[in-house]
């Protein structure tokens, strides 16, 4: 019996058994009130008409973080959020976006992955830096999510308990040195989850030759369990850039130093490893009160810091829902396609002739891809009322509609319907908001789209009268 005032000395399996999940606890403590996703407002399309059938951000939710408030805007509960950044990449028209900017991450490691290979060709001869080129990609980018780095963090942890409880441990034995690899420009990234990436993401590295390698832990055991969803978008941004290939190289051959690499790989932890190691993110004591240092010491900053934006801010600055989505009297703002621009500006880079004299031939040539769409019309259907250029979030529909006349009397006078519909498919975002405003179910749309409209900056006419 231990003496009064004293601790009782417990084992590691009792405080394994007693004290589950401190690594949740410091990451829920961490993140109270902390906000990972800006919305804008206006470019959500259940925002712009009530009656939109987009529930993208909802669906992907693994927290139910995402509701609509009483007066129909999107709101998020911080306390729920995670920030894993799905929403953001499943919102056909950028609606919500993380805080922490994902894509100019990616950006950065890129041009970081560039200058490291232009220093290694430099210090290479001309035989083996062409080999360099032709072989293999320019280096790799390695993105990790955090779930994987907490189980390694505990693992390492580990080690270093077991290893320090040898009388003869060596410190490469605590510490062992990690394999440099010669000759390859590499970098890495840690995102809270891999589902931030998006397809223009994993576009933007192939097109500059560099090799995007994902390591994930495993996503079924995972809160956020987005696994089905990092797979399906690394598998759309694949399938993309085949097709873009497929439809330019009968013309004009690439060299074998322009070869896309492949999108992206994934590597998860082996499975004959995992089943014998306790790989779950749990931390000791002294891990779990640094990482309570390390995680709120920022929360608490961004805390102070919004409290005193909040108090500073005058209250005429809150605009109301009409001020939000109306630009004029009776005209809806138009959102820039961010992510569709990301796309565009990439595949030039990589080959501006293709773009330019190349692709603009190929009438039948499809690339598949839910950011991009192709809108058809049936002109027996359709009125030109002017709702789906009204309601278009990037204004992909445009024309003139015909003089607001009652139907009825239209019908009766035989008055026929006079003015322009127009699309332009590399401003289409394929949210269906066209489809959900139409009052004759006259427009349909394809995910999508054709080579020849991809760099067609004119928009196209679908009904003149």
């Amino acid at each position: 019996m231990p003496l009064p005032g004293m601790l009782q000395k417990r084992s590691l399996n009792d405080l394994e058994v007693n004290m589950p999940s401190l690594l949740d606890a410091a990451e829920a403590f961490s993140k109270l009130g902390k906000k990972s996703v800006e919305i804008d407002q206006a470019a959500c399309v259940r925002v712009r008409h009530r009656h939109a059938s987009c529930m993208a951000c909802f669906q992907v939710c693994a927290h139910e973080a995402i509701a609509r408030d009483d007066d129909g805007l999107l709101a998020i509960d911080n306390h729920l959020c995670t920030g894993c950044g799905a929403c953001a990449s499943v919102c056909p028209t950028s609606a919500l976006q993380l805080v922490e900017d994902v894509p100019e991450l990616v950006r950065a490691a890129i041009e970081s992955i560039a200058e490291q290979a232009d220093a290694l060709q430099d210090d290479t001869d001309p035989s083996s830096a062409d080999s360099l080129r032709t072989e293999k990609p320019c280096g790799t980018l390695t993105i990790s999510c955090e779930y994987l780095r907490n189980q390694e963090a505990a693992l390492e942890e580990r080690a270093h308990s077991e290893a320090g409880l040898r009388v003869k441990a060596s410190p490469d034995e605590i510490d062992p040195p990690k394999a440099k690899t010669e000759h390859e420009a590499e970098c890495s990234l840690t995102l809270s989850c891999l589902a931030a990436l998006d397809e223009a993401a994993l576009i933007s590295a192939a097109c500059s030759n560099v090799e995007v390698r994902y390591e994930s832990g495993d996503c079924a055991c995972c809160p956020n369990a987005q696994g089905e969803l990092i797979a399906t978008l690394g598998e759309q941004a694949t399938r993309f850039l085949g097709a873009f290939l497929a439809a330019a190289t009968p013309e004009r051959p690439l060299p074998a130093a322009r070869a896309l690499p492949a999108a992206w790989s994934l590597v998860t932890p082996n499975d004959a490893e995992s089943a014998t190691t306790n790989t779950s993110p749990e931390l000791s004591r002294r891990g779990l009160f640094d990482h309570f240092i390390e995680r709120t010491t920022d929360s608490i900053a961004e805390a102070a810091v919004g409290t005193f934006y909040v108090s500073t801010t005058a209250q005429d600055q809150k605009r109301t829902l009409a001020q939000r989505l109306f630009a004029d009297k009776g005209i809806l703002k138009h959102i820039e396609a961010v992510r569709n621009e990301r796309v565009l500006n990439e595949l030039y880079r990589f080959d501006p002739e293709w773009a330019d004299q190349i692709l603009p031939e190929k009438e039948d040539a499809e690339l598949p891809t839910r950011l991009f769409g192709e809108v058809t019309v049936d002109e027996t259907a359709c009125d030109l009322c002017g709702i789906c250029m009204t309601f278009c979030p990037t204004g992909a529909l445009s024309g003139v509609a015909n003089e607001p006349v009652n139907s009825f009397v239209m019908l009766n006078r035989d008055i026929a319907p006079k003015g322009e519909l127009s699309f332009r498919a590399n401003d289409c975002m394929a949210c269906n908001l066209c489809l959900d405003v139409c009052p004759h179910d006259a427009l349909e749309i394809q995910r999508g789209i054709c080579a020849c409209d991809l760099f067609a900056f004119e928009p196209h006419t679908l009904i003149k009268r």
